[in-house]
């Protein structure tokens, strides 16, 4: 349904784009079982793919992190300042591949460090490990987003195809690509976005 209110909607993912998942996890596994790796080891946004132990250890693994992993994480840098400068122009809510079973530790994080700054959040799941799956590019066009941020090429390209504008998010190995459609714009830092939206 699309917004009633005069502000337009923007749709922020987490991981990696206001939460350091990559980084937290590569400091997790470090610490906890000794094993180096480094953002440029995840070509492929899924621990099972980087894990040398195989999908199933590695699946276990990140269940661990994420037990362990709270409000002590800090967002990536300048998205507090730059999402409450963005609040005034725009209806900002979260909109993450994160499953359902995630809410009460997504929600403290949120809360904890994005007090009065999202309107909603919406858990849609993903499609190798939920029950429930919904594609960003249509909980987009059903609420009437304005924009969707996210790290994720695949979710960007099908979001702007469904007419919605994007910005990718970060330079990451995992979100490289010979060419972007004209409708995404790839940012590096929280300060790109706001060239973008706040300019």
């Amino acid at each position: 349904m699309p917004n009633p209110a005069n502000k337009p909607i923007i749709a922020v993912d987490i991981d990696d784009v206001i939460y350091p998942l990559v980084p937290s996890l590569i400091e997790y596994l470090d610490t906890e079982h000794k094993v180096r790796l480094t953002e440029e080891d995840f070509l492929e946004y899924d621990l099972r793919k980087v894990w040398s132990g195989g999908p199933v250890e590695a699946a276990k693994i990140f269940e661990h992190y994420k037990e362990s992993s709270g409000v002590q994480i800090a967002p990536l840098e300048d998205a507090q300042k730059a999402l409450h400068t963005l609040s005034k122009k725009y209806d900002i809510i979260v909109m993450t591949s994160r499953d359902i079973s995630t809410f009460p530790r997504t929600h403290n994080w949120i809360t904890h460090h994005f007090p009065d700054i999202f309107k909603d959040v919406q858990l849609l799941g993903n499609r190798s490990d939920s029950q429930t799956f919904r594609p960003k590019a249509e909980v987009c066009v059903e609420l009437g987003v304005y924009c969707l941020i996210d790290d994720n090429l695949k979710h960007a390209v099908e979001t702007y195809q469904a007419g919605i504008r994007v910005i990718l998010f970060g330079d990451y190995p995992w979100n490289q690509t010979n060419e972007l459609p004209k409708g995404v714009t790839r940012v590096k830092d929280w300060q790109g976005v706001l060239k973008e939206l706040d300019g």
